[in-house]
């Protein structure tokens, strides 16, 4: 898998719209292949993820490329010289200039060296950078449930490693019964979507696992993944982007 990170300027110094990455989603999927987006319909989940990021000057587009058909088509859109820009009619900022593109990758084996060799610690730092929600039997949530969010990084990782959504729920209630939040800042947000909004959550969570270390790696594995595909509902619209602290960041 991987992570396609698209930096622009911005147009002034106020915040970029709310619903930034919902227009970038709808000019990005007019330019690929109709029938693989019929084919995410289909069977409801989306290889593809994204949020925006801002800063006083920029704003950084993260698109998760979660496998090869969807990489190799937004790609070549981002290496067409052809291309002048992002243009998205309904944004304030109608028109973003791409200055720098950046690209990392997950692999397979990297992931079986993270589970297999390596030592996790069992303890993480994350921030929510777009609101996070989650939907469990029809009804939204939108505070930190660590069952809830397990279960969706779950979801995404065993979706990309077997083809589907089905988890295993003993190693759901192993995990929930040995991981922990144990440090948050939080604070609710309105996510807004066409006419509607969901009220998800944004700011840190600490979570700590206090199971074996074979446990341990296993969460390092899901929330590497989250990096990529983000947890929750609407990570294709812009939600529940995800991003792990290092020690060494000073806003940890």
């Amino acid at each position: 898998m991987e992570q396609l990170i698209i930096t622009c300027p911005k147009k002034g110094e106020g915040h970029v719209d709310r619903k930034l990455a919902v227009y970038f989603y709808g000019w990005l999927v007019k330019k690929l292949d109709s029938e693989m987006i019929d084919q995410f319909h289909k069977t409801g989940v989306n290889p593809l993820s994204i949020y925006v990021e801002e800063d006083h000057k920029n704003v950084k587009f993260h698109l998760g490329l979660l496998n090869d058909e969807v990489a190799n088509q937004v790609n070549s859109i981002f290496d067409d010289e052809g291309l002048k820009g992002i243009e998205l009619e309904s944004s304030s900022q109608e028109n973003f200039q791409v200055i720098k593109k950046e690209t990392r990758k997950l692999t397979s084996k990297e992931l079986s060296k993270q589970f297999y060799v390596e030592e996790a610690k069992g303890r993480y730092n994350i921030r929510i950078v777009t609101p996070m929600a989650f939907k469990s039997q029809g009804e939204y949530y939108f505070w930190p449930d660590i069952r809830l969010l397990l279960q969706s990084l779950m979801k995404k990782y065993t979706y990309l490693d077997e083809g589907t959504e089905k988890i295993d729920k003993n190693l759901l209630d192993e995990l929930c019964r040995h991981v922990r939040i144990v440090g948050y800042r939080t604070h609710s947000q309105r996510y807004f979507i066409h006419n509607a909004f969901v009220n998800g959550f944004c700011g840190n969570l600490v979570l700590r696992c206090s199971g074996s270390q074979t446990l341990k790696n296993y969460l390092k594995i899901l929330l590497e993944v989250g990096e990529y595909t983000g947890a929750g509902v609407k990570t294709s619209l812009g939600m529940g982007g995800i991003q792990l602290i290092k020690k060494e960041d000073k806003n940890g």
